[in-house]
């Protein structure tokens, strides 16, 4: 069911299926809402579904359409009174519907658009989600040139507080054909963009740039059928507060023998002390 017409809505990385019917939203905070003699005698680990529904496919002009919906039931903690043996629920995740829309376009030369839409809507009190994106492929006649990008806002609405709205921009360019090659690229996120509510995201915050050029030989020569070595440097900052993370370089060489055995080396280094902030 998760995997059907996977190539459409894993475009982006705005959807991750497993957090649907995942660990309820309160898992944690059930330990911190016991009382004096209370034990926990349950707090479930899976959110339960009602239904869930999917359609995907692409029309004759190459338009990729894939609707997603689900909806979990509310989930419950149970506590027990040692003395009493009376027992009571804490919600830890309340009824919601998951939403995903996906409108991907074929274009001539290999390339695409791609149009998504993540949305999660909680009852009662909790927060909502929703994440909306953009991301594109655009290659030359030839195959020989790609610009890549991609474009996504998250929001988190809260009825108690400011809303939390955050973004993420990425964006490259490369030669990707030929015995050289080149590319470089850049990739921000800001401080408050998640997109985990049903997406996947290590984490945020931070600005990097990257550059690289290649030279890659698929000809006979000596006891070798193929060559290909490289030279590349990337940097990194944080998006806010705006600091110095840290820089490398480095060269790698690959060999490949007539008898398919493969060799090589790498070799990296960071000339400046970087900063770990996410120790």
């Amino acid at each position: 069911f998760f995997t059907e017409g996977v190539e459409l809505f894993n475009k982006g990385n705005l959807f991750y299926s497993r957090r649907v019917g995942g660990r309820p939203l309160g898992f944690f905070d059930v330990d911190g809402k016991v009382s004096d003699g209370e034990i926990v005698i349950e707090n479930p680990r899976e959110a339960q579904l009602y239904n869930a529904t999917k359609v995907s496919g692409r029309t004759t002009k190459g338009l990729g359409v894939g609707v997603f919906n689900a909806i979990s039931k509310n989930t419950y903690a149970t506590l027990e009174d040692s003395l009493s043996g009376n027992r009571r629920q804490i919600l830890t995740n309340p009824l919601t519907n998951y939403n995903v829309v996906v409108f991907d376009q074929n274009l001539k030369n290999n390339s695409y658009i791609t149009f998504l839409n993540t949305n999660v809507l909680r009852e009662g009190g909790f927060y909502d989600a929703n994440t909306t994106g953009t991301v594109f492929n655009l290659r030359n006649k030839a195959q020989s040139y790609a610009l890549n990008g991609k474009f996504a806002v998250s929001q988190k609405y809260y009825e108690d507080t400011d809303n939390i709205f955050g973004h993420t921009v990425n964006a490259s360019f490369q030669k990707i054909s030929g015995n050289w090659r080149f590319g470089t690229g850049y990739n921000e996120e800001s401080d408050t963009y998640d997109v985990n509510d049903l997406g996947f995201l290590f984490a945020n915050n931070e600005r990097s740039s990257w550059a690289n050029v290649t030279y890659n030989y698929f000809e006979q020569f000596s006891v070798f059928r193929r060559l290909g070595t490289g030279l590349f440097v990337d940097y990194e900052r944080l998006y806010a507060p705006d600091k110095f993370v840290n820089v490398g370089v480095g060269a790698d060489v690959f060999l490949v023998s007539n008898d398919n055995y493969g060799m090589g080396i790498d070799i990296f280094a960071r000339p400046y002390e970087g900063y770990d902030y996410f120790e």
